[in-house]
């Protein structure tokens, strides 16, 4: 057992630091991401409000199912969806995409807080937590999938 006052041996002290070099390394390239990831969805906002996809079509991208087939699938609808939010048109965008308005909040929710453990450096907490209950994401598939049934049934 090494006491308080002894000092570390010289290829101990340069493993420890070589670690931490490489933690704080990908600790900034976390950060890196995060702010790029607001930066981008900054921009995606200045644009959906700018530009309606009802009258834009050929701007944004079409739903291969729904030109294929002519069912909506679960993200049918979210681009005029979070147009109509931006705009303050909350009824028409919960009749565009119901599951979008319901989910939009938690995702915001999830966002701030892994934003906020990563310039806490602790960037896995979230994306661990997620990973590890096996039951959140099945019920989500589920979710999706009864989603996509029951509106092209309605």
């Amino acid at each position: 057992m090494l006491k308080t006052n002894t000092p570390l041996p010289p290829t101990f002290e340069l493993e420890r630091t070589h670690l931490t070099s490489d933690f704080s390394k990908l600790l900034f390239f976390h950060k890196i991401i995060v702010c790029a990831l607001w930066f981008s969805i900054l921009i995606g906002i200045i644009i959906l409000y700018r530009f309606d996809p009802e009258t834009n079509s050929t701007f944004y991208p079409q739903c291969i199912l729904y030109q294929k087939t002519g069912l909506l699938c679960a993200s049918c609808g979210i681009l005029r969806s979070t147009h109509a939010l931006l705009h303050g048109e909350f009824l028409t965008a919960l009749g565009l995409n119901p599951l979008w308005v319901g989910v939009l909040p938690l995702l915001l929710t999830l966002m701030i807080l892994q934003t906020k453990n990563v310039f806490h450096n602790q960037p896995d907490l979230i994306l661990c937590w997620i990973l590890q209950k096996k039951s959140l994401l099945i019920s989500t598939l589920i979710l999706i999938v009864l989603f996509t049934i029951l509106r092209n049934l309605i």
